[in-house]
């Protein structure tokens, strides 16, 4: 068997190069999320406790199913700081900017869902 090394010519480096250049550009503009979120909610075990605007700096804490989680809100992010379950995901998640961005500590019955803005994506499962 011959093996045969396919040459590109110069109109070929263009060609390839324009459509890298048009998929990147597509991807910038599709798929990225443009504003951040202009409130986070903070839920109890399934309903709205509090719905605070990102604009202004605060900590707050909650109480959950388990204990007390407290919850940082800072130059237009929040994120949670300490929780009272074992496991400490929703801490490890850090902070959340962008529009749908959710975070829940299951075992404290206690979420984060930041409104407004874009969303990155329509729907997260699990």
């Amino acid at each position: 068997m011959v093996e045969q090394r396919i040459k590109l010519n110069r109109i070929d480096w263009f060609v390839l190069v324009l459509c890298v250049a048009f998929i990147i550009s597509l991807y910038v503009r599709f798929w990225k999320a443009d504003e951040s979120a202009q409130q986070v909610e903070i839920l109890v075990q399934g309903e709205k406790q509090y719905i605070l605007d990102l604009k202004q700096d605060r900590k707050i804490t909650v109480q959950g199913k388990q204990g007390e989680s407290l919850i940082e809100i800072k130059d237009g992010k929040a994120r949670f700081i300490s929780s009272s379950c074992n496991t400490s995901f929703c801490v490890r998640n850090g902070w959340q900017q962008h529009g749908g961005d959710f975070v829940a500590c299951l075992p404290n019955a206690v979420s984060l869902h930041l409104a407004g803005g874009s969303k990155l994506y329509d729907a997260i499962n699990f």
